[in-house]
């Protein structure tokens, strides 16, 4: 698992977004609108920020397994 989350770390930074997977998910309307806020403060897409905390979920995942 670990193995899969490194790959997915140095594989999605160099990415491009048309290669990246659409996908539908259901999370609760104030996660939602403050995942939305928090990428307008950083000046990014709310899915690099659904990302990277999905990769450092499954990295910390990992890493308690093992």
């Amino acid at each position: 698992m670990l193995y899969l989350c490194n790959q997915l770390i140095t594989g999605s930074q160099s990415m491009k977004k048309s290669e990246r997977e659409t996908t539908t998910v259901r999370v609760h309307p104030r996660l939602w609108q403050t995942t939305k806020i928090q990428a307008v403060r950083e000046k990014r897409d709310a899915s690099d920020i659904i990302e990277d905390a999905l990769t450092l979920y499954l990295t910390n995942l990992g890493q308690q397994a093992g």
